[in-house]
């Protein structure tokens, strides 16, 4: 009888623990369904650009020299081009931040779009172009640095809208059309950037031209040495705060022309050149030359 009772109670035990890991590997079934449930889709990624109210269309591009970088571009509407120029700002770093939240799992290592272009006409350059830590306003040669969530103060948005909008959406690349650019044209609209403490950096700090969009033609001779592509360390140490920001500044546009994916803004290889040009070896090194060597050394320039 004592048999029976051991054997009845061993089954008994062996059934609850079969039950209770049975249980347990249901559990964690349902658990990985909803942790998949939960990954996005690229169709509901693009369900979610077609319902924007402002977006008439959008295209994704992975680049092939780089698999780990996602491309975003959109071509906005009418409505959304009447919108002020500051509203246009505010509401394409919304959406940026906002995108990158919810799609997260379908971008590659950094979890964030590399560079979102925005279109506001068939143009053949676009509007905006917006970064993680920087949005630029392509034919007005501006940008603004920003940290993530960073919202500017009244006087920045101000200031944003002192731009001359004709001049935003023509749809050039610092004042100049592809056919310019392809000739090797300097630049015809000199720099402006906003920094993510808000202060206000190049043309517009300068006072060369009330309007940031349009370029002072008074101020051309003044500031063509900051162009010229032959320009080394020994001019380096000799320019002026804004000389400087001009020359990396023109260094960079040619580098992006050329397939450059750039990560920071002027300030970080302006400071690199300083450092750069403290060696006698490294005088007779060009500018431009010298923007590259840094970047590509320090890992915040990709091709």
């Amino acid at each position: 009888m004592m048999k029976k009772y051991f054997l009845a109670a061993s089954c008994l035990l062996f059934l609850t623990a079969c039950s209770s890991e049975s249980e347990e590997k249901v559990d964690a079934t349902e658990e990985e369904e909803e942790v998949a449930e939960a990954v996005p889709t690229e169709e509901e990624r693009d369900a979610y650009l077609d319902s924007n109210k402002y977006i008439v269309e959008h295209e994704h591009e992975t680049p092939s020299e780089n698999q780990n970088q996602v491309y975003l571009t959109i071509k906005m509407n009418e409505e959304f081009a009447r919108l002020k120029i500051s509203e246009q700002y505010l509401y394409l770093v919304e959406f940026y931040e906002d995108y990158n939240e919810k799609f997260k799992d379908l971008l590659p290592v950094y979890s964030f779009l590399n560079r979102m272009k925005v279109y506001l006409n068939d143009t053949e350059f676009p509007a905006y172009e917006v970064y993680a830590k920087s949005f630029h306003f392509v034919a007005a040669n501006f940008g603004i640095d920003r940290n993530t969530g960073q919202i500017p103060d009244n006087e920045i948005l101000i200031l944003i809208d002192t731009l001359d909008k004709k001049q935003v959406m023509s749809g050039t690349y610092n004042g100049l059309t592809q056919a310019e650019v392809e000739t090797g044209a300097e630049p015809k609209v000199r720099p402006t950037l906003i920094t993510s403490s808000g202060e206000v950096k190049g043309a517009l700090a300068s006072g060369v031209s009330s309007n940031p969009g349009v370029q002072s033609s008074s101020n051309n001779n003044e500031n063509n040495d900051t162009y010229i592509k032959s320009a080394n360390g020994y001019n380096w140490v000799k320019f002026t705060g804004d000389q400087k920001f001009e020359a990396v500044s023109n260094a960079l546009y040619w580098l992006d022309r050329k397939g450059y994916t750039i990560l920071e803004s002027e300030y970080y290889y302006i400071s690199a050149l300083n450092e750069f040009y403290t060696d006698p070896s490294t005088m007779d090194t060009a500018i431009n030359q010298a923007v590259a060597s840094v970047g590509i050394m320090s890992n915040t320039m990709t091709k």
